[in-house]
């Protein structure tokens, strides 16, 4: 089937919502204690916290659809840099998630021409993000799209303090 990859528009916010916490779940409940991630789940993915992100200027979310499904989604922030890498014309991928079942058939490799595009026409001159650093997977696919390691950053879950390698790539 087809996929299509559209902005998200503010009736699909509950749909993101859903995909949000569905993929996330999909890709990292099995390495994190149930207590924290479901904690981190309802605050990070809830439809109050996905509308706040929405309706934020910097921010833009594209959602991929086969037929009337969603199945992945990205967020792109303008004007967020880590502090090893100030630079007032880059963007970061916050987000790039897709369910399961519909990994290897090419849709996060067209997510991510998407993020790319959208970062172009915003003038960027660097796309930038953090992988969790136990996830090999990821890791090697922004590799292969020629990302490349400059630096680290925590990312709390609970009480736990997980390691993300930043990545960048210039356009």
């Amino acid at each position: 089937m087809a996929v299509d990859i559209q902005p998200v528009s503010s009736e699909h916010i509950s749909s993101l919502s859903r995909l949000a916490r569905e993929s996330f779940h999909q890709a990292f409940a099995d390495d994190n204690d149930p207590k924290h991630f479901q904690e981190y789940l309802d605050k990070a993915f809830s439809l109050a916290q996905m509308k706040t992100e929405f309706k934020d200027p910097h921010s833009f979310f594209f959602m991929a659809w086969e037929g009337n499904l969603p199945v992945g989604y990205i967020k792109l922030v303008k004007g967020k840099y880590p502090i090893a890498f100030p630079m007032e014309q880059a963007i970061e991928l916050q987000r790039i998630y897709l369910l399961s079942a519909h990994q290897g058939k090419k849709i996060g490799k067209r997510l991510m021409e998407k993020a790319l595009e959208v970062a172009r026409t915003l003038q960027a001159k660097v796309i930038w993000l953090g992988v969790w650093e136990h996830n090999p997977k990821a890791i090697q696919f922004y590799k292969h799209l020629g990302f490349e390691e400059f630096g680290t950053h925590d990312f709390p879950m609970g009480p736990e303090i997980q390691t993300d390698l930043l990545m960048k790539k210039s356009l």
